[in-house]
C-alpha cells in the first residue's frame, strides 16, 4: 500500500511531498533510522529538478510527517509541527483569574456607585421640589420678579 512523505525544511518552512509507492511497513525503518533519516538524502528527495541539494550530513533540517492513502497519519517527527502553545504556569493563571476578579469587581463598585449618585440626585430633586411647593407662590415668582423689592 503507497504512502505520502511530506518533507519540511526547518529553516525555511517549506513543505515538498513525494508518493511513495511500497508500503510503510517496509519503508518505515529506512525513513526513521536509515538512509533516508539522514538531511543529505532528505535533501536530495526535497530538492526540485533545477535545485541543488546540499550535500551534508546531519538529522536537524528537515523533518517527515507520513501519510497512508485515506490521509491517516502513520508518523510524524516532533519538528514537523510547531510545538503547541506552552501551557500557562499556575502563577500566569492565577495572575489572569486575579485579574478577572478585579475586572468584576471594579464592575460592581462602578453599578454601585451609579445606583447611589441616581439615589442622591432624587434626593436633591425631592428636597428641591418640596422646598419649590412649599414657598409661597406669589405673583412676583410667577412671572420672574422675585428678586426686585
Amino acid at each position: 500500500m503507497s504512502y505520502t512523505v511530506q518533507i519540511k525544511q526547518l529553516t525555511t518552512g517549506l513543505v515538498r511531498v513525494r508518493q511513495e509507492e511500497e508500503g510503510w511497513g517496509n519503508d518505515g525503518s529506512v525513513w526513521t533510522r536509515g538512509n533516508r533519516a539522514c538531511d543529505c538524502n532528505r535533501a536530495l528527495l526535497f530538492a526540485a529538478e533545477d535545485e541543488t541539494a546540499p550535500a551534508y550530513c546531519g538529522v536537524s533540517a528537515y523533518a517527515i510527517r507520513v501519510t497512508d492513502g485515506q490521509g491517516a497519519e502513520l508518523y510524524c517527527e516532533a519538528g514537523f509541527d510547531p510545538p503547541a502553545a506552552p501551557s500557562l504556569p499556575d502563577e500566569l493563571f492565577h495572575r489572569a483569574v486575579q485579574q478577572a476578579q478585579i475586572d468584576i469587581a471594579i464592575d460592581s463598585h462602578r453599578a454601585a456607585m451609579r445606583a447611589r449618585i441616581g439615589a442622591l440626585a432624587r434626593q436633591i430633586l425631592d428636597r428641591l421640589s418640596i422646598q419649590v411647593a412649599q414657598h409661597p407662590a406669589g405673583p412676583d415668582v410667577l412671572i420672574g420678579r422675585h428678586d426686585k423689592r
